[in-house]
C-alpha cells in the first residue's frame, strides 16, 4: 500500500511538471501573436 502512495505522488509530480511545460509553451506561442477573440466573436465568425 505504501508503494502505491509513493507511485501516485510521483505520477502527480510528473503531471505537474508536464502541465507547467505545456503552459510555458502556450504562453510563448501567445506572445508571438497576442491577438485574442471572445467566444461571441468566434461564434459569429462560425455562424452559430
Amino acid at each position: 500500500m505504501g508503494d502505491r502512495i509513493i507511485e501516485n505522488a510521483n505520477f502527480e509530480e510528473i503531471e505537474d511538471e508536464y502541465d507547467a511545460l505545456v503552459a510555458k509553451e502556450a504562453y510563448e506561442e501567445y506572445k508571438k501573436d497576442p491577438e485574442t477573440y471572445s467566444l461571441e466573436e468566434i461564434r459569429k465568425s462560425l455562424g452559430i
